[in-house]
């Protein structure tokens, strides 16, 4: 707790040493829980400094172990954390608001407005018609776009214009409600309409 209330306050230096000595504490200990939280905390602190190779094995880990310990919660959090779909399960059983409180929790802030859980409903199935908004192409297109392709690259690996790539692109963000690249991508995972290697 001391070592996400040091991240909160930007003593990151801090942070990691508390985080680190709890991880250590609970390995001893056998508390899957714990080692999970300690991941987590570890991992956005890893992310906040530039550091994705470390956060994102911090969160791999965390993941696995919220997801052994049973800890609903905090493994959706992670998943968010970690730019990963969370099942419609985990949001059934939880509920959006109590995840909400479960991130400050870990992180020590708020969830921001772009982390979106969306419909708990059957309609997330990424094989419904009536829940997947996108036609094939945009799903094609949408799944470069979250490799981090430029517009260029999308249209010279579908063979399209990069006017057409453009339109395309407009076409995601008006079904997905969306007005970023990102926000796109991140709805998409969590919706079940992608899911990026």
């Amino acid at each position: 707790g001391l070592g996400v209330l040091l991240s909160s306050e930007g003593d990151a230096i801090r942070a990691r040493s508390l985080l680190e000595q709890a991880l250590e504490l609970f390995r001893a200990h056998g508390d899957v829980g714990g080692i999970g939280a300690s991941l987590l905390g570890l991992g956005d602190l890893a992310l906040r400094a530039g550091d994705r190779a470390h956060g994102r094995a911090y969160l791999e880990g965390a993941v696995a172990q919220l997801s052994d310990a049973g800890q609903l919660a905090w493994h959706a959090v992670a998943l968010l954390r970690f730019e990963r779909a969370v099942p419609a399960h985990l949001i059934e059983n939880s509920g959006p608001a109590v995840i909400a409180v479960y991130w400050r929790g870990a992180l020590g802030r708020e969830m921001p407005p772009s982390v979106i859980l969306g419909p708990t409903n059957a309609t997330r199935n990424s094989s419904s018609v009536a829940g997947n908004p996108l036609t094939p192409r945009e799903r094609e297109v949408l799944a470069l776009v979250a490799r981090h392709y430029s517009n260029r690259e999308v249209a010279d690996e579908l063979v399209l214009s990069v006017r057409t790539v453009e339109r395309h692109i407009a076409n995601i963000y008006t079904k997905l409600g969306v007005s970023s690249r990102r926000l796109a991508t991140v709805y998409a995972r969590q919706q079940g309409v992608l899911v990026v290697e």
